[in-house]
């Protein structure tokens, strides 16, 4: 396969997203970043574990308490914890990114196209030690060559893949957005975080917009409920009605979320 293959996941409610799937060449360098960063992680603990371990030994052994054991417990506690920890957690948090993805603008998606939780993200990583052998991602590699999309061990274990991020849009595409509209729906669009929102729940919203006026009427409000319910319980907003109008909220999210775009990168 050509590692720049391109894989769709049919959501819910029906909408096609499209993804880009990360090549060899991307994912490697991403986790050569990593790398350095998980052990130089590695080595500040030890250094910091040596510095407090006899600290604690000396209060210990002044209080009476036999307590070496523990001490030796908890020091291989966390040096185990940064040592298995670090991917997991950085995948669970960052939304499938670790500083290295962030970096080589790639990321972890569920094959549903969802994002990562911590159990996909404990799967994907327990198993990357295999993927490792037998030096250099050895496995890894050959697995990700002769996978349709580019999955080492860990991705099939964990039913993930790893995906080009969207590039950022560029800021004479932004200035063509549309004016101002009304964002009565959003209730005060200042006090909306949009971050509690996922980039696919946007692209949902996207390419609803994009195809609703191909839609029957009553497919496009039935779609468009769909998409906006879970929208709005996460952003805390109630409709107000029985024929609340769910499209045009969508319409009202996109614009603000463009608008917040538009913002972010001006001068």
């Amino acid at each position: 396969m050509t590692f720049d293959d391109t894989k769709t996941v049919i959501t819910p409610e029906q909408v096609a997203i499209t993804y880009r799937l990360a090549g060899i060449g991307t994912r490697f360098a991403a986790v050569l970043v990593d790398t350095f960063l998980h052990v130089a992680l590695l080595f500040a603990v030890i250094v910091a574990l040596a510095e407090i371990v006899p600290l604690v030994e000396d209060l210990l052994s002044w209080l009476e308490w036999q307590a070496s054991d523990w001490v030796v417990a908890v020091t291989i506690l966390a040096v185990f914890a940064v040592f298995w920890g670090y991917f997991i957690f950085w995948e669970t948090v960052w939304s499938g990114r670790t500083p290295g993805k962030r970096l080589a603008r790639i990321r972890v998606i569920r094959d549903s196209g969802h994002p990562v939780d911590f159990r996909t993200a404990f799967v994907r990583n327990v198993l990357r030690y295999v993927d490792f052998l037998p030096v250099g991602y050895g496995v890894g590699a050959l697995t990700m060559f002769l996978s349709r999309d580019s999955k080492r061990l860990g991705d099939y274990a964990a039913g993930t893949i790893v995906v080009v991020d969207a590039p950022p849009i560029p800021k004479a595409e932004i200035e063509k957005a549309e004016p101002a509209r009304d964002l009565s729906l959003l209730g005060d669009p200042a006090l909306l975080d949009l971050t509690s929102l996922t980039r696919e729940q946007l692209l949902v919203v996207d390419r609803f917009l994009a195809r609703e006026e191909g839609l029957p009427p009553e497919t496009r409000d039935q779609l468009a409920q769909q998409i906006a319910v879970p929208l709005m319980r996460t952003l805390g907003i109630q409709p107000d009605s029985p024929d609340y109008p769910y499209h045009e909220f969508l319409r009202q999210l996109a614009a603000l979320y463009r608008q917040r775009e538009r913002d972010s990168i001006s001068p």
